[in-house]
């Protein structure tokens, strides 16, 4: 099989490639179209025949996170804590969602409590219950771990939790309903944020809102952390910094990375919070306008460019 640079791939990489390539078009493929997209389509008509028969016809705006967050003006907060001074390092909110426990059980493997590595970071969420539950799950020594109550639909907590940390980490999604409060309540208080949202037009809308806020406070707000977009580009400037030959004692004046194809192989289902994600989106896709036609912040196009 000829490859772009003319050279050919092994019988070994095709003799992998091609039950690859099946398994994508007769078993992946099908599956989708035939249990995904309509289990999302009937929940899409479901919910709005329920909502026309429930309202009368009207349609019932969704509780979301935009509604804690409202919409008056972003102003950073001037008597924010110095990140010197604040209590936690790092929180994990959502500690008790299925990506969170995981999350959860990371950094205690890899930090413990945090005290024999000089930071102190802390479970984040609506439920202290639970937030406990996850924290007994994690193993001996644990207990020395915090736990913060915080609410998506109560900003003044999102407010507080900011307030009191350097960076958080979010895994409460849909991040279009859950996700709004805190990226501004971190916008205003100059604490550093990322989540694994893959919801683009909500970062788009975030972009709009609070990019320049953030600017102001010093806050460093990173979307797509998950299995979307930032650890794909993290990949390709490592391979093209190695070809380099930059790092360690490289000079720099290798080769220069042209092009990248990746294979991904995922041995996964989709979560409760995924498939929650797919309907949620469906069900409130917005088209967003933008200056540019072509908008890299989240890489599609949009209208023409203004003058």
């Amino acid at each position: 099989m000829p490859l772009p640079d003319g050279k050919r791939l092994p019988l070994s990489r095709l003799s992998q490639a091609i039950p690859q390539f099946l398994l994508h078009v007769f078993i992946l493929l099908p599956l989708w179209l035939t249990v995904i997209l309509p289990i999302a389509l009937v929940s899409l008509v479901v919910t709005r025949t329920t909502r026309a028969l429930c309202g009368g016809g009207k349609k019932k705006k969704a509780k979301s996170s935009k509604d804690a967050a409202d919409d008056t003006p972003v102003e950073v907060a001037k008597d924010r804590t110095p990140l010197g001074e604040r209590t936690y390092s790092l929180v994990l909110f959502g500690a008790t969602g299925f990506t969170g426990q995981l999350a959860a059980k990371y950094l205690f493997a890899t930090y413990g409590d945090g005290k024999d590595h000089g930071f102190t970071w802390a479970l984040a969420g609506r439920s202290r219950k639970k937030l406990e539950a996850v924290r007994a799950g994690l193993g001996a020594n644990a207990e020395g771990i915090p736990i913060v109550h915080a609410d998506s639909f109560d900003q003044a907590s999102l407010r507080a939790l900011a307030a009191d940390a350097r960076v958080i980490i979010s895994t409460v999604g849909p991040f279009a309903r859950y996700g709004t409060g805190l990226v501004r309540a971190c916008a205003e208080h100059g604490t550093s944020y990322g989540d694994i949202t893959g919801e683009s037009d909500w970062v788009r809308r975030c972009i709009d809102r609070f990019a320049a806020p953030a600017r102001r406070s010093g806050a460093r707000i990173v979307h797509f952390c998950g299995h979307d977009c930032v650890p794909w580009d993290l990949a390709c400037l490592l391979l093209a910094k190695a070809l380099r030959g930059e790092g360690n004692d490289g000079d720099g004046e290798g080769e220069a990375l042209r092009e990248v194809r990746v294979l991904d192989v995922i041995r996964a289902s989709a979560s409760g919070g995924t498939l929650e994600t797919i309907f949620h989106s469906l069900e409130h896709r917005e088209k967003v306008k933008a200056a540019c036609r072509f908008d890299p912040p989240v890489g599609f196009l949009q209208s023409p460019c203004s003058d």
